[in-house]
């Protein structure tokens, strides 16, 4: 090698140095630095396990719901699951040397060397997995309904994984709309077949491809309206399932059970009754899916068909069967009140506002518990496939085939007509039929004229919907619905109300939405009303008389663009009134004096408040909306003492919006507001002064709760503080401030990536929270102490300083005496909780919750575990790093008494680390004399449970689950060197299951 002249001799011999050093220094790092290495491989290895089985149970789902899973997902799984296996057998290597030489602590360099750097290669690995995982917006195509049917393991499925018959046809319909000389392309096939899935299908092809297509797609029944009607020359017939297909589709939803020797005649005669019909074939399998041999036997039997039966008599049987199976009267009679809405998708609130008419929820509930009610009934009768899946998580959709079923069928007790445009008016109905109907509806039908009364002394439920036409309904027309509890004449041009109105003393409901109507004033009469919408409708004023519906629960006012005034105490008259609307409504308000009830402006809202309160607001605000600065709404605000925002785009600070700053106040939820960066700008003597419960989510630039230093009463009263997904904060209160809060009793942080500490310390002394009870941190990757550290004392030597600064909880700056419920998830920079040297008062501390604290070594020291000896409940998840529960060396461990605890539950989780639960015997330290249940699950390197001496004190456990402990050698451990003196046999004299 040469070297040039012009190079320092000094700066040439340092290049060579440093390219030998670098590498030197690196090999020496992987043997110094292997259990390093080897904990956050473990660390690593939870992590991707947990997405891996996230993604398991998903695909699982997607597949029970058929559903075609990406081929990227499956690979990713693969992958994942095969680098787990590999890293788990490295780290089972590593630790069998680590056994094999040095007693057990550390094997030879070179072993150490090997496995830091394939363990360093092995975490970039699992990373870049997670990474990936981390990247799944979507793990399956759209879900296709039972005409569509995704293949789950068709090795003849061809195109986008659909089975090779809907396939066929899927290119057929492509290859007409590219055909120039067709101007009409039409598929047609009996009910049930799957017709209008195919297009939905089609249609998202096209926009995937991005083809133009400018041509109708049309499905019928019958070829001949294809043909004749509507000019489609050469119509595609849908057919049923191919044999094999329609096994397929079965066996996604029953599983093995096809495969079963006992089964598979069953199987056969199932799917001979369901003739190839996508429709039959998943009622038929949600039907046995969770039925043993004979639940499968009685079924069929039940379904016994005659051989001349056609498909239209299969599928009423079918119907009945699923229909019969229902659970419950409610769930029955939210289905015919889907099916009489007239339309294939239902509006869930229209059919909650007619449920609460009907009385269908029970009258405790309010309207907020009755639409859970009502999404938890729809999610039956899907699970049933009387309702469809509809695209959203609240979409939902009733197919031709049970609509047809439930009107000409279910509904023989409650009789029920739908007018179709087909249908003769109603005056050619016949007298009978109309006498026994208790609901009708009219769904957008031409009609010029109404009779002017009919007989329906049964009618609970008038539907009306037309176009914005004039149409003249008689003063007599609702004389004889005397039972009418629901009435909706939506798009109806009305030039004042029918004098038979004032007859309907049971009407509950009333939407006289989108049309024009001047007599309002004639609707206070109708006292029993608890829904009234105008939404879209051309009044002007809300006039006082509306304040007489003291049961109104809920007051639509939405998109009432000429709405002027609100008379001065209507809303204030309305006590009973929940939810009030006034979203895109009303430019000048005469509202002085009001008193708001329980209210909501905007959309449709999923929480209620959990506050009893006299006065509650519930705004979901759209962006460009300024309501909330409008003169006569800050007045509502200064008498709220319940006040809930949603969708804030204006104030930078909440007070902004009060005139007084909110001086009755007592509990405030903010969300969705990303102009918001404080709560409290400028310090007020009177602002928050009453504010009990303060609840913030989603601000995505809000800073802190107050801006600078504040008056001493504000907050003073403040018993609950919860911020979520509030990015930008750091801090929850100056330490300034928490001093102020004597009332304060929970506390939750969740999702906030840059919370690094609940208080900000300061110089003026110890932070009491004498009555704070409840403790719940989650997801917060920069915390890792309570309060901030500030200057350590100055007799403190420079280690006591820096095992100060690594406790979360130190007592010489915190005082938490009354906590009982302890929350800590997600805290991946965690690692000691409390220390001998900064002990923390916990001596009501009753549940303790660790989870994901992937840096936390060990829970409980003994001085700690005797502070907190009423604890009950310990649970401990997913810290991969925890080597011992319960740590009970040390000076104050060495006492003669032992200190009785209240320990009931302990459940240990995905602890790979946990080597010991308890660090020595705790007899003559600890008794957990109570312990009745132990739950001990993935505990790969724990290889005992009990040392023999504790089982005595053990008299009180009754259950013991162990599962994927591979190390696990003995329940009970001899203790080594001890003769521990035992009657022969170890007794748990109250164990009842393990």
């Amino acid at each position: 090698m040469s070297i040039d002249p012009a190079i320092p001799v000094a700066s040439f011999a340092w290049d060579v140095l440093k390219w030998v050093v670098v590498p030197v220094k690196r090999q020496f790092g992987y043997v110094i630095s292997s259990k390093s290495y080897a904990q956050d491989l473990w660390k690593e290895v939870g992590k991707l396990t947990y997405e891996a089985e996230r993604i398991h149970n998903a695909v699982e789902v997607a597949r029970n719901n058929i559903r075609t899973v990406y081929s990227l997902v499956t690979d990713w799984h693969e992958s994942a699951e095969k680098a787990l296996n590999e890293a788990r057998e490295l780290l089972e290597e590593f630790e069998k040397a680590s056994k094999s030489c040095c007693y057990g602590t550390l094997p030879d360099p070179n072993c150490r060397y090997q496995f830091s750097r394939k363990a360093k290669d092995k975490i970039e690995l699992l990373q870049r997995l997670a990474r990936e995982c981390s990247e799944f917006r979507d793990i399956s195509s759209i879900d296709p309904a039972p005409g569509n049917v995704t293949a789950v393991s068709a090795p003849s499925a061809k195109d986008d994984g659909v089975f090779e018959s809907r396939a066929s046809i899927k290119r057929k319909i492509m290859a007409a709309l590219a055909d120039n000389r067709n101007s009409v392309v039409g598929v047609y096939g009996m009910g049930g077949i799957g017709k209008s899935t195919l297009l939905e299908e089609v249609e998202r092809k096209i926009r995937e491809e991005r083809v133009i297509g400018c041509k109708l797609l049309l499905t019928s029944r019958d070829r001949d309206v294809l043909q004749a009607e509507m000019g489609c020359d050469d119509p595609l017939l849908l057919g049923e399932l191919q044999e094999e297909e329609a096994r397929r589709l079965f066996q996604s939803y029953v599983g093995d059970k096809v495969c079963d020797e006992e089964f598979k005649p069953l199987v056969e005669k199932a799917l001979h009754k369901c003739a190839g019909l996508p429709f039959l074939i998943v009622q038929m399998a949600k039907l046995l899916k969770h039925a043993n041999l004979s639940g499968w036997k009685n079924v069929l039997k039940q379904l016994k068909l005659s051989k001349n039966e056609g498909i239209g008599e299969k599928v009423n049987k079918m119907l009945q069967l699923s229909y019969d199976h229902l659970k419950g009267e409610d769930v029955k009679s939210l289905l015919r009140l889907c099916v009489v809405c007239g339309v294939s998708k239902p509006s869930l609130e229209n059919l909650v506002r007619y449920g609460v008419g009907l009385g269908l929820f029970r009258e405790d509930k309010s309207m907020e518990e009755a639409r859970e009610s009502l999404a938890s009934s729809i999610r039956t009768l899907q699970d049933s496939s009387l309702l469809l899946e509809d695209g959203d998580v609240h979409g939902f959709k009733i197919h031709d085939l049970v609509r047809e079923f439930v009107a000409s069928v279910a509904s023989r007790d409650n009789p029920f007509l739908v007018l179709k445009e087909k249908d003769r008016l109603i005056t050619e109905w016949s007298k009978d039929k109309l006498k026994s109907c208790r609901a009708t509806c009219f769904p957008y039908v031409d009609m010029e004229e109404l009779p002017e009364e009919i007989d329906c002394p049964e009618m609970q439920m008038f539907l009306l919907f037309m176009n914005n036409k004039p149409l003249d309904v008689p003063d007599s027309y609702f004389n004889s619905m005397r039972k009418l509890a629901v009435l909706n004449l939506t798009g109806i041009h009305l030039i004042h109300s029918p004098l038979s109105f004032q007859l309907l003393e049971n009407l509950h409901t009333l939407c006289p939405d989108g049309r024009s109507i001047e007599d309002v004033a004639s609707l206070g009469n109708l006292k029993g009303l608890q829904i009234l919408s105008f939404a879209n409708s051309k009044i002007h004023r809300l006039p006082k008389e509306i304040g007489q519906l003291v049961e109104l629960r809920l007051l639509d006012l939405n998109h009432c663009s000429r709405l002027q005034v609100i008379e001065p105490g209507v809303l204030g008259s309305l006590i009973k009134l929940e939810e009030l609307y006034l979203e895109n409504s009303f430019h000048q308000w005469n509202a002085m004096e009001q008193t708001p009830p329980k209210s909501r402006i905007g959309g449709t809202w999923h929480s209620s408040s959990e506050y009893k309160t006299s006065t509650a607001l519930k705004l979901k605000l759209n962006p460009a909306n300024d309501i909330l600065h409008k003169g006569c709404v800050r007045t509502i605000l200064d008498k709220t003492d319940d006040l809930y925002l949603d969708g804030l785009n204006k104030p930078k600070s909440i007070c902004e919006l009060s005139l007084e700053g909110f001086p009755k106040l007592k509990h405030l939820h903010v969300e969705n507001g990303p102009s918001i960066h404080y709560i409290l700008q400028w310090p007020s003597s009177t602002a928050f002064k009453r504010l009990e419960s303060l609840v913030l989510e989603d601000l995505i630039n809000m800073e802190k709760i107050c801006h600078s230093h504040i008056s001493s009463t504000s907050f003073r009263t403040l018993k609950k503080v919860r911020v979520k997904r509030c990015f930008k904060m750091e801090v929850l209160f100056p330490c300034s401030l928490l001093r102020e809060l004597p009332q304060l009793e929970k506390i939750g942080v969740i999702e906030c990536d840059l919370m690094r500490e609940i208080g900000e310390a300061d110089e003026g002394g110890k932070v009491e929270l004498r009555n704070l009870r409840a403790l719940e941190l989650r997801d917060l990757p920069g915390i890792k102490n309570f309060l901030s550290t500030g200057s350590a004392p100055s007799s403190s030597s420079s280690e006591n300083q820096a095992a100060t600064q690594a406790v979360f909880f130190n007592g010489q700056q915190v005082s938490i005496p009354s906590l009982q419920t302890l929350t800590m998830s997600g805290l991946p920079n965690l690692e000691t909780i409390w220390s001998e040297e900064s002990a923390v008062e916990l001596s009501n501390l009753q549940s303790l919750e660790l989870l994901g604290c992937k840096s936390l070594s060990k829970v409980f020291n003994f001085r700690s575990l005797v502070n907190s000896h009423k604890l009950h409940t310990l649970t401990i998840e997913n810290c991969v790093s925890v080597q011992e529960v319960f740590d009970l060396d040390g000076p104050s461990a060495s006492g003669n008494v032992e200190t009785p605890s209240e320990l009931t539950t302990l459940e240990l989780r995905v602890l790979p680390s946990l080597r010991l639960i308890w660090s020595k015997n705790p007899c003559g330290i600890v008794g957990f004399h109570r312990l009745t249940k132990l739950k001990v699950v993935g505990c790969g390197s724990l290889r005992f449970l009990f040392l023999a001496s504790m089982v005595k004190s053990l008299a009180q456990l009754r259950e013991l689950s162990v599962h994927g402990c591979k190390k696990m050698e003995a329940i009970i451990m001899e203790e080594e060197g001890l003769e521990t003196e035992t009657s022969g046999i170890l007794e748990f004299p109250t164990f009842t299951r393990s």
